[in-house]
């Protein structure tokens, strides 16, 4: 199973399309999709660990690359 596999988090298809972009609070950029089987729109992060998070996607990711190369919590 492909870790960036997007499926309906309602009838669990496969067949997902992106519908348009919004900005989140912070000015970061997510994805609306849509289901091309049910019609039911949802996040990018839907059924995620990011669900809710308010941050942009892209400051999570240079905080956990920062930590896998070492850099303590506090830098």
């Amino acid at each position: 199973m492909d870790i960036f596999t997007t499926i309906c988090p309602n009838c669990s298809s496969l067949d997902i399309k992106t519908d348009f972009q919004y900005k989140t609070l912070s000015f970061g950029l997510r994805n609306l999709l849509i289901c091309n089987n049910c019609t039911r729109r949802f996040s990018e992060t839907k059924n995620t660990f990011l669900q809710g998070l308010r941050k942009p996607i892209i400051l999570v990711w240079q905080i956990l690359n920062a930590r896998t190369e070492g850099l303590q919590l506090n830098a």
